[in-house]
């Protein structure tokens, strides 16, 4: 059995993306979109990159005052690559229409920039405004692509920025072993409530937490679901949702008006997992739901995913409504915000945020 090497397959997906850009160059030189997913994409993928996955990549990344085709992250989440694309042919220079290396240089913190069309690759790692241009250039289309794999290989690897896949590993089976207990608690309630309910009260018996003792005499013991759900409870330290700052701590509970708590991974979902509790309670606002900012963007939307953003799905009945996801940490909580306060959802600020007590890093509150 032959075994392709990296650098091999690296090469071949060069090779088809060249093919592709001289053969559909009159369509991909109109449409950046069309050369992203055509011509980009296919080489990040080759390099590592899960495209898919907002850990890694975060598409159209926005900064204080500048927005970023493709922020690539490293294992804890802080941008290490940021790549602009531009529509096949297009002008790659330190100054092209709606790019500056020195402004997107200081707006993103990030030393390796890589602007490009697909076929030609500029990368810029010195930010000097007197020598505004690129380290290396690439060219699919005339340099040897064995040199253009190793480049990219050397400096756009995701290996490099994903060295312990090992400890991504257990963090994933940590966050999926709470989740688990969480549904497990959540279950074991439901299934308590339904028994208690069904019950007669009788003389002399406590159903909640006590044990009979004798005729008319009754001993407090403790309730062991009630000593879970104290255990889970002060694992976390909440704070308000409508007072949150984010910090370096991510979140891992979102705290209901009810007193329920919904696991989470990251602060794009505290909007996923608020649409889907309002959902579950015919409580959603009028979609489409534009979001904070009021801008031709939809936080809630059933007419498709927004185009060129990430979003999640959300199964309503018959229906699927298209979550946008594309947020910062603080516009993130911001929009969850809005979206209660736009629902039949009445208290707002009894919602909370919960971060591992254990977790290093700060959050604060307003």
């Amino acid at each position: 059995m032959q075994i392709e090497s990296p650098l091999s397959h690296l090469i071949r997906v060069l090779r088809k993306v060249r093919q592709t850009a001289e053969d559909a160059r009159s369509p991909l030189s109109s449409s950046e979109a069309a050369t992203r997913s055509t011509l980009i994409d296919p080489i990040l993928t080759a390099l590592g990159w899960d495209i898919a996955n907002p850990n890694m990549v975060s598409l159209e990344r926005t900064y204080s005052k500048a927005r970023v085709d493709y922020a690539l992250r490293d294992h804890v989440g802080a941008d290490r690559v940021i790549v602009e694309a531009k529509k096949l042919g297009e002008e790659l220079h330190h100054e092209s229409k709606g790019f500056n290396i020195g402004f997107y240089a200081f707006q993103t913190k990030t030393k390796s920039i890589f602007l490009t069309d697909g076929a030609c690759w500029n990368h810029f790692t010195e930010h000097d405004p007197e020598r505004p241009e690129p380290t290396r250039k690439l060219n699919l289309s005339t340099d040897s692509l064995v040199e253009c794999a190793s480049y990219l290989i050397e400096h756009l690897d995701a290996a490099r920025f994903w060295t312990d896949a090992s400890v991504e590993v257990q963090l994933a089976e940590r966050l999926e072993q709470v989740e688990k207990e969480f549904e497990e608690l959540r279950r074991q309630l439901d299934d308590r409530a339904i028994s208690v309910s069904a019950q007669p009260v009788q003389a002399g018996r406590a159903i909640n937490g006590a044990a009979i003792k004798g005729l008319g005499e009754t001993r407090d013991m403790p309730d062991p679901m009630d000593q879970r759900a104290a255990s889970l409870t002060n694992s976390f330290r909440f704070e308000p949702l409508t007072k949150v700052l984010p910090g370096h701590v991510k979140p891992r509970a979102l705290r209901t008006t009810s007193g329920e708590l919904i696991p989470i991974r990251a602060w794009k979902h505290i909007i996923v997992e608020v649409a889907k509790y309002l959902a579950e309670r015919n409580s959603l606002p009028a979609l489409p739901l534009k979001d904070r900012a009021g801008r031709k963007i939809y936080l809630l939307t059933k007419e498709g995913p927004p185009p060129g953003r990430s979003f999640d799905m959300l199964p309503v009945g018959d229906e699927t409504i298209y979550v946008d996801t594309n947020y910062s940490a603080k516009e993130t909580i911001a929009n969850a915000v809005h979206l209660l306060s736009q629902s039949q959802e009445g208290n707002v600020k009894a919602w909370e945020i919960g971060f591992p007590i254990d977790d290093a890093g700060e959050s604060g509150v307003t």
